[in-house]
């Protein structure tokens, strides 16, 4: 049976992806990183429905310029059995 959950999800970004593109960016790697994934509480992730972009949180790491993207984002999972 397929489910739609929602999931707080981080992202580590490289400062190569600071620009303009920044939400779109950190949208595809989330998408990239969950996507196939099976996870014990939500089961096998078939599909990244929605990531609001007003619920992308982000933070700078000034010791290694790295940046830490945390998100809310609805999924469909398929139960494990």
């Amino acid at each position: 049976m397929f489910y739609v959950k929602k999931l707080e999800h981080e992202i580590v970004l490289e400062p190569i992806h600071f620009g303009p593109k920044l939400k779109q960016t950190i949208i595809r790697l989330l998408k990239d990183e969950v996507e196939g994934l099976a996870l014990a509480t939500y089961g096998y992730v078939v599909n990244v429905i929605e990531v609001p972009e007003d619920e992308i949180r982000s933070v700078s790491c000034p010791v290694n310029n790295y940046h830490r993207a945390c998100t809310q984002t609805t999924l469909c999972a398929l139960e494990l059995c």
